[in-house]
């Protein structure tokens, strides 16, 4: 999570190249999708947790496939191709970054977790939540400052330069899912290894 936060972020403000960026986020889905792969395929994992890491591995894919808009897009900011296709990767990220947080409470309610349980499912409401708040947002500045009015290029170029602050939003979701897989990650590690008295 914190490789693929990075990556959001270096695409989001154009610090690389759409290749450098391309290659980044790319390299960050790829723990994420192994992982997922094999808490799928474990034979020790419930149908119910089996079945969630394979939908969360195809909202993966799905994501991968669709992040070279992002980086596109954030370099071509007037191209509608690109910004459509971008919009789609958010609205996956979204998902996924939710769906992390809800196997999280999976794993938590067959751990016997119940904190970590909590925790899961507040970090999925979070994510839901911020990603759907800052839509709102944005949708609200634009409608204040009359961007809305201007046209679709310059609603597209407006997205593509917003201050840091404003992106800093979409890095949020990133950070809460990250929380939520370590302490799930501790949770299970605690299971296999318990302290010795």
């Amino acid at each position: 999570m914190p490789l693929l936060s990075t990556a959001h972020a270096v695409a989001w403000r154009s610090l690389a190249t759409p290749r450098g960026a391309l290659a980044l986020l790319l390299a960050g889905f790829a723990p994420l999708i192994v992982g997922l792969w094999l808490l799928q395929s474990g034979k020790q994992a419930s149908p119910k947790m089996r079945t969630r890491a394979y939908i969360l591995q195809l909202l993966a894919w799905a994501a991968c496939f669709l992040t070279p808009f992002l980086a596109w897009w954030t370099s071509f900011p007037a191209q509608l191709y690109f910004a459509i296709n971008a919009a789609l990767y958010y609205i996956v990220m979204i998902l996924l970054l939710a769906g992390l947080n809800s196997l999280g409470a999976t794993c938590a309610r067959e751990l016997g977790h119940i904190t970590l349980r909590r925790e899961s499912r507040a970090g999925a409401m979070m994510v839901l939540c911020l990603g759907i708040a800052t839509v709102i947002a944005l949708a609200w500045l634009f409608q204040r400052s009359g961007i809305l009015d201007a046209g679709l290029l310059v609603i597209l170029g407006r997205l593509a330069q917003l201050p840091p602050e404003a992106r800093a939003l979409f890095i949020l979701p990133y950070i809460l899912t990250a929380y939520v897989m370590w302490r799930a990650k501790e949770a299970g590690l605690h299971l296999a290894c318990p302290p010795t008295p």
